[in-house]
């Protein structure tokens, strides 16, 4: 049944399908905090802000580091890794991103006498699908910060492989107490992801990569943040909403609470789902957690965790 279930994922994420969209890995989420805020992109503190905006790489003093695995499905291996520091030209940042799944059975078709017809195992292959991101912020004004960030894409599944590239862009407002994200991925209309098959030389597929667009508000109110989202991707017709809390007490600052709320595409229909987690700040060591009830008849309690280290 898990095996059903990750060839479910792979066709419905990422098919290759001539003229497709492609699967942009960041809107899986890249830290149990942004999860348990309802998938939010902008509000990252961490290095982990190149798989959602740039700009808000700002938010380095020194050096960044964020890690992130978990399991979808109990099957697909999901993991994010960023390093980000600041110079005097700005703050650089690398970020690496992996979807994958092993162990996925190629099938033959064996007819003996009477025409009877049995299937057969004939091999094992892997799916995989990554990104890697180099990113960059500058400070343009006073509290108004811009940000870039240059994507390669690769995916494979058994002979097939799709390499591709890519930019996103971005500018966080500062303005206390309100504060607005937006960015633009996936700029470059021109760019396609390009598919080749290792057995047919004649082979060649196209997949296009989704242009998105992510603008989120933030509002300080006390010890309370408030977070608002809308995003639009253009093989979508309608705007994702999302919302998120986040709960921070003046007396105990290195607890966090988070609650979130978002939509999602379920093919064709636009479903929610409720998040919370909670975060712990230990000096320069953030440690969050969220967990996420999902509709799925055998996967519907959903457990994250991440680390992120600032010094």
């Amino acid at each position: 049944m898990k095996k059903y279930l990750t060839i479910i994922f792979i066709i419905l994420f990422s098919g290759l399908i001539l003229a497709a969209d492609a699967l942009y890995l960041p809107n899986l989420g890249s830290s149990a905090r942004m999860i348990a805020l309802g998938n939010i992109d902008g509000f990252s503190r961490s290095s982990n802000a190149i798989f959602e905006n740039p700009a808000c790489l700002y938010r380095i003093n020194n050096y960044s580091a964020s890690i992130f695995a978990t399991k979808l499905f109990d099957e697909v291996s999901y993991k994010s890794l960023s390093f980000g520091v600041r110079t005097d030209y700005g703050v650089f940042a690398l970020g690496y991103m992996a979807a994958e799944v092993s162990g996925i059975p190629h099938t033959g078709l064996a007819i003996s006498g009477n025409n009877n017809r049995s299937f057969f195992v004939d091999y094992y292959f892997k799916y995989d699908n990554w990104l890697a991101k180099l990113g960059h912020q500058l400070t343009l004004f006073e509290n108004v910060y811009i940000g870039t960030a240059l994507n390669y894409y690769e995916n494979s599944m058994d002979g097939y492989k799709g390499r591709g590239f890519n930019m996103d862009t971005g500018a966080f407002l500062d303005w206390q107490p309100v504060q607005i994200s937006v960015v633009f991925k996936n700029i470059m209309y021109f760019s396609d992801l390009y598919y080749s098959n290792k057995d047919d030389p004649e082979y060649s597929g196209v997949e296009h990569f989704p242009f998105q667009t992510v603008v989120t508000g933030i509002y300080n109110w006390g010890d309370f943040n408030i977070l608002a989202q809308v995003k639009r991707t253009s093989d979508q017709p309608k705007l994702l909403k999302s919302l998120g809390l986040h709960y921070s007490p003046w007396f105990l600052k290195l607890f966090n609470l988070y609650g979130g709320y978002k939509e999602y595409y379920s093919l064709q229909n636009i479903s929610n789902v409720y998040t919370i987690g909670v975060g712990l700040d230990l000096f320069d060591v953030e440690f969050n957690y969220a967990y996420e009830k999902s509709d799925h008849f055998e996967f519907d309690n959903n457990s994250y965790f991440s680390l992120s280290i600032n010094f």
